[in-house]
């Protein structure tokens, strides 16, 4: 199986050092083609050690911790499938990290794969994984912290640190902007680019609300594709953040919660999940790449 050359260690972040910048979506060139566009996700909510001293910064807020040995571990989320703009139950496929193990060096948890079950001979086949991140939901002034990473796997350098946990962030817009919105690991800008987006709050916190009489109208929210997927689920209840895709409230670009509402309730409070965004590299290897994945990113993954 040639189109197997995903890996556990793909968490690494291989893909990260890819420039989404040059990836213009003003082409045919990398966007869905005849194979059709697809690619594999799963949400995995978080749970923190009860134990573990909070991490709290100079506002008296809660952040997510540093030390990858104050989580408890994770809830195994349904693993989805995006096919050409619709969401559904990726058949066959789930979160696989292997329990009860450690890296003899780290005493790190080996990082995970979304794998593919091949049910005649019992073989799971790695996915190869395009991006993971680590977004929490805080009180107050950090509504959304990331990381470029699996937290359960890896150590987190101190906050402001700058490669690490980051507040949300956007790519600063190109003069004369479309209005179009991206999500960026560690962005210049802290406001969303265009303004009265349908997908603020319920995705984007309205502490990123772009006040400017000049902005654009918004035309839509792309960027960092993990954050965005986490978002939506993190609108939801713990216990509940595959509802939003179970339910097809993003489906062919537009954001339709049924509900939503922040769940992060005093100071105190956090909530996080790991979503990993994998290539369909088994069932679908001509439409999905990290090419197509780049140009999707660089557009309106929800449009107004």
């Amino acid at each position: 199986m040639g189109h197997h050359h995903g890996s556990k260690s793909s968490h690494s972040g291989s893909k990260s050092s890819s420039s989404k910048s040059g990836k213009k979506g003003n082409g045919a060139t990398h966007g869905p083609g005849q194979a059709g566009f697809s690619f594999l996700f799963v949400i995995n909510e978080i749970s923190i050690n009860p134990r573990a001293a909070p991490n709290v910064d100079q506002w008296g807020a809660r952040m997510p911790p540093e030390n990858p040995h104050d989580y408890e571990g994770e809830t195994q989320g349904t693993v989805f499938r995006y096919r050409d703009g619709a969401v559904e139950v990726a058949e066959g496929y789930y979160w696989y990290r292997e329990q009860g193990v450690v890296d003899a060096q780290t005493g790190l948890r080996p990082a995970g794969s979304i794998v593919r079950l091949d049910g005649a001979s019992g073989s799971q086949w790695p996915m190869e994984t395009y991006s993971a991140f680590t977004v929490f939901n805080c009180w107050g002034p950090l509504p959304c912290v990331y990381e470029k990473a699996d937290a359960l796997s890896a150590f987190v350098g101190a906050y402001g640190a700058g490669q690490r946990w980051n507040v949300m962030s956007f790519q600063a817009p190109d003069p004369g902007s479309s209005g179009l919105t991206r999500v960026s690991a560690a962005g210049n800008s802290q406001v969303v680019t265009g303004k009265n987006p349908s997908w603020m709050p319920s995705i984007v916190p309205e502490l990123f609300w772009n006040a400017s009489s000049h902005a654009p109208t918004s035309t839509g929210l792309g960027g960092e594709l993990p954050v965005i997927i986490a978002q939506m689920a993190l609108s939801q209840p713990r216990g509940q953040t595959d509802v939003p895709f179970l339910s097809r409230w993003w489906h062919h670009g537009h954001w339709l919660p049924g509900n939503h509402r922040n769940t992060v309730r005093h100071p105190l409070d956090i909530r996080g999940v790991l979503v990993v965004v994998a290539l369909d590299n088994y069932e679908n290897p001509l439409g999905s790449s990290v090419e197509h994945l780049q140009y999707f990113e660089n557009g309106a993954v929800v449009r107004e």
